[in-house]
């Protein structure tokens, strides 16, 4: 953690109609399956993702080996 969590939790309250209880802040061993694991602990349907830069999905979310190959094929 570079950053405090309450940094971003602030930051997504002060952009969004959200509360902080609404946020929900998980440890786990890969972005990836921290949110597998949220996703089949509340029986989840459907996620909904959105960043602010196109690299940040790819780099936390999709494995850097394939975002690279996906790069090099837009080129």
């Amino acid at each position: 953690n570079i950053q405090e969590d309450k940094q971003f939790v602030e930051e997504i309250v002060s952009a969004l109609p959200l509360e902080e209880k609404d946020i929900v802040i998980r440890q786990a061993g890969s972005v990836r399956s921290g949110i597998e694991e949220y996703c089949d602990e509340v029986k989840a349907n459907l996620l909904v993702v959105s960043a602010r830069h196109r690299g940040f999905l790819e780099e936390l979310i999709i494995s850097p080996s394939i975002a690279k190959k996906q790069r090099k094929a837009l080129i």
